[in-house]
């Protein structure tokens, strides 16, 4: 699982939750909760998201999706707890 993996499957998430969303184009600076409209209830779909689309379900602390403030951060946040593990 690489940051750009990451990155992918949790915009793509996003998209889901926000079908309003879906045409514009989103960097991953975005502020999950003021400009993404992702609430507390979204972060832990986006840690299922996670964990379905790299078969890790129960892995990920779920305690890593509830402070970045973008989508960005929450990948890297990711992806250094990941690599800690292995």
């Amino acid at each position: 699982m690489n940051s750009t993996e990451v990155r992918a499957v949790l915009l793509e998430a996003v998209r889901d939750l926000r079908p309003e969303l879906a045409d514009l184009p989103l960097t991953g600076d975005e502020h999950l909760g003021s400009e993404l409209g992702v609430d507390s209830v979204g972060r832990v779909e986006l840690l299922i998201s996670v964990e379905e689309a790299f078969d890790i379900e129960g892995e990920v602390d779920p305690r890593i999706f509830m402070t970045p403030p973008t989508v960005n951060d929450l990948v890297k946040q990711i992806v250094v707890t990941e690599a800690a593990r292995t």
